[in-house]
């Protein structure tokens, strides 16, 4: 069955069965992937690029987006339904809206059937933590600031002190969630492990709605707070993110007060609401933003000048914030490696996919479906060492993918020097993951070969199974 789509002529056809799980398409992993596989099976553009789970952030919450195509200087947002019923149109019809009117080309569809027209739904998600991810790299140097204007501190946005006063001695039950979230483990729950924040300031760089980075630092003195780097963030992104965290703060709050959890301690007589207090007293210009004569008044800033992995103290759960291993803080720790081992990193991944979709003939589209789908996976997302591995690779996978195929990179041999390099002190701690993620990778190319997530007989070739062992036995790390 070919999918209906409005995309461009040029575009490929869909051809693929109903989506595994119903459902708006995209929001189910298992769809997600289902459709990925399709799209490589159609055959993708030499010149795409395509970025997958791309966000918005505006006033009325975050827009999520699947897809998005980018063919030389024009991105496009794609979705994708399962079926062409109101749901998905009214849907369809709010997004093109939304985004015509923030002057993006409009978006394309894909679904089994033709989308009717009909009135828009709600297609906001209210702002979460798990939008939120691990930068995969060192802050960048520059001065951050948690607001800044031109005007008087009067006019610091209310979002700040809601925020405070929504976490006030409740901040190590706010930042184990946060951390929670960020390592794609926290439930709903919303109450369960804390973290204690360290006497002085410690910050962290992670990637929010739009791919926009910036710090959130810790501390028993100052709480916990967001930094936007001063001359590379839109005024606009900076109130919504404060507006969106306070909102998010408050739910956070009203849970733990319903469930009488153990206030924090205050410790040193030092309380984040009372430091907010004192810091909106007026006080004089601290910060030039450029040469001219423009002086900006900021507030809770912090300055970067080289990058330079973070560590914290993390603990170990329970109600009462307990000390424990700093490494969960450390940005990433492919930034401590020599260049060469950590372009063999980058590369495992691509070693995995050549080697075990040629292990029973030529490459094809679902294959690569299948990789793309897995590099997409909750354990690529699950540290900061992790999502720089994706960040780095996904750039170049169209120069890698010539390299393989051309033999100048060989994939059992860059397995091999993996292997070493996992061995490194500097990364021992991230070599089960990494490792397990790699199987992953491996196990759903050999899957799609056959079939692919629900598709009729998915099997693993004889030929692929002997690569996937082969893959274990120079990669043992990850076999528990």
């Amino acid at each position: 069955m070919e999918w209906v789509t409005n995309a461009p002529a040029h575009w490929p056809r869909i051809q693929a069965n109903d989506f595994p799980t119903a459902g708006i398409g995209w929001r189910d992993s298992q769809n997600f992937c289902f459709f990925l596989a399709a799209l490589g099976r159609a055959g993708m553009g030499d010149n795409w690029q395509i970025n997958v789970l791309k966000s918005k952030l505006l006033q009325d919450g975050v827009l999520d987006i699947p897809l998005v195509i980018i063919e030389g200087e024009i991105s496009t947002s794609v979705f994708l339904y399962d079926a062409n019923d109101p749901t998905a149109a009214d849907h369809f019809r709010a997004v093109s809206r939304i985004l015509v009117e923030l002057g993006e080309p409009a978006p394309v569809y894909y679904c089994p059937g033709h989308l009717q027209s009909g009135a828009e739904a709600d297609v906001f998600q209210n702002f979460h933590p798990r939008h939120l991810s691990f930068s995969s790299r060192a802050p960048t140097p520059g001065h951050y600031a948690m607001w800044w204007g031109d005007r008087a501190l009067e006019q610091l946005p209310a979002a700040i002190g809601e925020a405070y006063k929504a976490l006030d001695r409740i901040e190590t039950g706010f930042v184990g969630y946060l951390i929670g979230c960020l390592k794609q483990e926290a439930d709903d729950a919303m109450t369960g492990q804390r973290i204690a924040l360290p006497d002085e300031t410690e910050e962290m760089e992670v990637v929010g709605p739009e791919d926009r980075k910036f710090l959130i630092s810790f501390s028993v003195e100052k709480g916990i707070r967001l930094h936007f780097h001063m001359q590379n963030t839109p005024l606009s992104y900076r109130n919504l993110m404060w507006f969106h965290f306070a909102e998010f703060a408050k739910k956070f709050r009203a849970g733990w007060d319903e469930n009488d959890v153990p206030l924090d301690p205050i410790i040193q007589n030092a309380r984040p609401l009372q430091w907010w207090h004192v810091i909106q007293s007026p006080i004089p210009p601290i910060f030039s933003r450029d040469e001219a004569t423009t002086v900006t008044t900021a507030v809770g800033t912090i300055s970067v000048e080289a990058p330079t992995p973070d560590s914290f103290t993390n603990t170990t759960g329970g109600n009462e914030p307990e000390q424990s291993s700093p490494s969960e803080w450390q940005y990433s720790a492919l930034e401590k490696l020599p260049s060469r081992a950590q372009e063999w990193l980058i590369c495992a991944p691509m070693a995995v996919f050549y080697f075990v979709a040629s292990a029973d003939g030529e490459v094809d589209g679902s294959e690569q479906g299948a990789f793309l789908a897995a590099i997409s996976s909750k354990l690529f997302a699950s540290s900061a060492f992790m999502t720089a591995i994706v960040g780095r690779l996904q750039p170049r996978i169209s120069e890698l993918s010539r390299k393989f195929e051309d033999r100048d990179l060989d994939p059992v041999f860059v397995l091999q020097e993996v292997n070493k390099v996992l061995a490194m002190p500097a990364v021992q701690h991230e070599s089960v993951t990494f490792t397990q993620a790699l199987y992953e990778i491996a196990e759903a190319v050999a899957c799609a070969s056959g079939g692919f997530l629900g598709l009729v007989g998915s099997k693993i070739s004889p030929q692929e199974a002997k690569a996937i062992r082969t893959i274990t036995e120079i990669l043992p790390h990850g076999i528990g």
